[in-house]
């Protein structure tokens, strides 16, 4: 007969395919760290039970790569033929759900911009059953519950538990990057772009069912931590079903009942310990570590009780981390820096992540794919690293990262790490606009944490405040601009916020400002002002707006001499007017400003090809299968991914007005999603504006959340008069 601990050992492993005994790359999850965590004991609990396996013929052990487990090989475990026979033959003993294998249905493990969808891993829960029976029975009342407990004390592990009992459950796991916007695209895998308006990803949550998760919320910035509360508080007061995990104390009203998860009894923690020892050993452990999960996890046989009165801070200290070699030191020193958990094979020092694992410091995210310091670890070796040696981490992890294959992801880590260490980048601002299409939310923690430095740094407050004007936040945005001396730098954000807010007297004083210190300056908010004014409206609304409103912003352009700046501007006042002719219907009159341009270019210049493909659309011309051949061919010679994307959006709601809406729904699929596309400002938001807006036309299940989103988008582009009618068809569909 087998003991509990090795059946549960054997259904984990029967989980896995054959194939794997040959493969040199293996899952973390066969491994002993991997089956540590999956069946919820100490390491060195299931030296005895696997050994007893492998005696028995029913589990074979072998040297192989783990996946993301750093270079050295390490011991992996494979059921064998006679231990999946023995399973079948007593399958009403024991071929009952694994319980690492358990599949509650759709939930995921979100890592703000980079991490895939997953489940949790479930571990086996000890004494926590009627603290699960109060939580399960406040949730079917609806509502939120708040677990809160101390670093390691086994929140994760509950919420899992809980998770997979519940019907529907969808788990985001936050970190120091999560805002608002990462908490929505966490549970919801139907759509590949999330809102950014408050109102709609409200929307969107409360028309997600099931419980929504929220691990680790105590993690998120004080930067978005207004907007996630009011989030949270939102879906709860909507009828949302809420549960978050965090450590207190969390300075934030939550609406909801609050359950503090403690120590587990001293009975029951000693279920966590090695079989093998005596009863009144694992007892007497068990109430040295306090009943504490995670020091459970910790405790190596061999080391040094705490005394009754110590802290587990101080066991970590004296026990854990005295303990470790010098090279595990210097990693695990490197890792503390982490605002999120990380790819696995990119980190600082992963030839030793294997080890780290086998000490159980190390915390994996669902897939075994990112990982962490333990948090309890982590917050007690922060605290002991002075702040030169924190400068000089944060200088070597900015080195780090900046060697790393290129990527998103990346780059913020070196920006976080770069002005932590106190450097301050000559291609900052480049860096900074580059990222904020797709990064916008982690480059707002990493500004403002630099910020923490030297609140009246005048650089650094622009480029937040731009990020917030990004974003949407307009009380941010005036916060930075407060912060501003009077200049271009200055004018440059008020105009935008301005803009943002339908000012148009202090937008107009703005441009006026700026003709008397840069007439380039003024001339570009001028155009910008121009192309404001004849593109707000929607696709099937009427244009209201005078021509000689236009015309009177592009008369007062003044050209520059200087061929390179002066061509920018005339190509933009003839987009300008190409597009007021269009919009009047004057087809005549916008091929005339075409072949205007033709005779400074040529033919088959791309801006050319454009503007006749619009004209095109505007007379009917193109539709069906030629319309969908016409836009490759000319979007496919487009200067950068935003014109292809204009074009193929204007072509998808030609498509729509048309009554083409299998056309347009293949179009609109097919184009950029508004977070991908590298540009910013007022043109960026158009094109999300517009977006979002045939969105609302093609799905209209989530009618609602688009219109919200594409008016929200419209306010921050200054199309004013489109927002509102954006909210005018929202109404009228509700």
């Amino acid at each position: 007969m087998l003991t509990r601990a090795q059946r549960n050992l054997l259904r984990h492993l029967a989980s896995y395919p054959d194939a794997l005994v040959e493969a040199w790359d293996v899952p973390r999850d066969l491994s002993l760290p991997g089956l540590s965590d999956a069946m919820g004991v100490v390491r060195s609990g299931l030296n005895a039970p696997l050994k007893a396996l492998e005696s028995a013929g029913f589990v074979t052990k072998r040297m192989a790569h783990v996946i993301g487990g750093g270079s050295r090989r390490r011991h992996v475990h494979h059921i064998t033929t006679a231990g999946r026979a023995w399973l079948e033959d007593n399958e009403d003993e024991a071929l009952a759900p694994s319980p690492s294998r358990l599949e509650p249905g759709p939930s995921h493990d979100a890592l703000a911009s980079a991490a895939p969808a997953a489940t949790p891993t479930l571990q086996r829960l000890v004494g926590r059953e009627s603290a699960m029976r109060a939580v399960e029975e406040r949730l079917d009342d609806g509502g939120a519950v708040h677990i809160q407990g101390m670093s390691g004390i086994g929140k994760t592990a509950f919420g899992q538990a809980l998770m997979h009992r519940a019907k529907g459950s969808m788990w985001v796991t936050c970190d120091a990057f999560t805002d608002a916007q990462a908490l929505v695209r966490g549970w919801d895998r139907r759509s590949a772009e999330a809102p950014l308006d408050a109102a709609a990803l409200l929307d969107t949550a409360l028309g997600l069912n099931g419980t929504l998760f929220v691990d680790d919320l105590h993690l998120v910035d004080a930067r978005h931590l207004p907007d996630v509360v009011g989030l949270l508080n939102g879906i709860v007061n909507g009828g949302g079903r809420l549960v978050t995990l965090a450590k207190p104390p969390l300075e934030v009203e939550l609406n909801g009942e609050v359950h503090v998860l403690g120590p587990l009894e001293p009975e029951m923690a000693a279920a966590l310990l090695p079989e093998h020892l005596e009863e009144a050993d694992r007892l007497a452990i068990a109430r040295a570590l306090g009943g504490h999960p995670m020091a459970l996890h910790l405790h190596r046989v061999g080391d040094a009780l705490p005394e009754a009165d110590e802290h587990v801070q101080t066991y970590v200290t004296q026990a854990v981390l005295s303990g470790l070699e010098a090279d595990l030191h210097d990693a695990l020193d490197a890792l503390v820096l982490f605002p999120r958990p990380l790819p696995a094979e990119q980190v600082p020092h992963a030839a030793v992540i294997g080890t780290l694992d086998d000490h159980a410091l190390l915390r994996w995210s669902a897939l075994n794919n990112r990982l962490e310091i333990q948090h309890v670890v982590r917050n007690v070796r922060r605290a002991m690293l002075a702040p030169e040696t924190l400068q000089r981490l944060h200088a070597e992890a900015a080195q780090h990262w900046a060697g790393r294959a290129s990527s998103e992801e990346f780059e913020v880590l070196r920006l976080y790490h770069e002005l932590a260490a106190g450097q301050r980048p000559e291609d900052l601002v480049e860096r900074v606009n580059a990222l904020m299409a797709g990064q916008h939310g982690p480059l707002a923690v990493v500004l403002a944490g630099a910020l923490q430095q030297d609140e009246a740094d005048e650089p650094l407050n622009a480029l937040a405040g731009h990020v917030a004007l990004h974003r949407m936040e307009l009380d941010t945005v005036r916060h930075h601009l407060e912060r501003l001396t009077p200049g271009a730098r200055q004018r440059r954000l008020a105009y935008g916020l301005a803009v943002a807010e339908g000012d148009e007297s202090s937008a107009a004083l703005l441009v006026e400002e700026a003709s008397q210190d840069d007439g380039l300056e003024a001339s570009r908010l001028l155009l910008a002002s121009a192309v404001q004014t004849v593109e707000d409206s929607l696709f099937d609304e009427r244009l209201e707006v005078s021509p000689g409103a236009v015309s009177s912003l592009l008369d007062r352009i003044v050209l520059p001499d200087r061929p390179e700046l002066r061509t920018p501007l005339t190509v933009g006042m003839a987009l300008v007017r190409h597009a007021m002719a269009l919009r009047q219907g004057d087809v005549d009159g916008a091929r005339a400003v075409r072949e205007a341009l033709i005779a400074v270019s040529h033919a088959d210049d791309p801006t050319v090809q454009q503007l006749a493909v619009r004209e095109a659309l505007t007379a009917g011309d193109l539709n069906g299968d030629a319309l969908a051949e016409r836009l490759s061919t000319v979007a496919a010679g487009q200067p950068t991914p935003l014109h292809a994307a204009f074009l193929n959006l204007a072509g998808a709601e030609q498509a729509m007005m048309a009554g083409d809406r299998s056309l347009a729904a293949t179009l609109h699929a097919a184009l950029p999603l508004p977070s991908s596309l590298p540009s910013l400002g007022q043109t960026a938001q158009r094109y999300a504006a517009r977006w979002w807006y045939l969105r609302a036309h093609l799905h209209p299940e989530e009618r609602r959340r688009c219109l919200q989103e594409s008016a929200a988008r419209f306010r921050r582009a200054g199309c004013h008069r489109a927002a509102r009618q954006a909210v005018a068809r929202l109404h009228r569909s509700m």
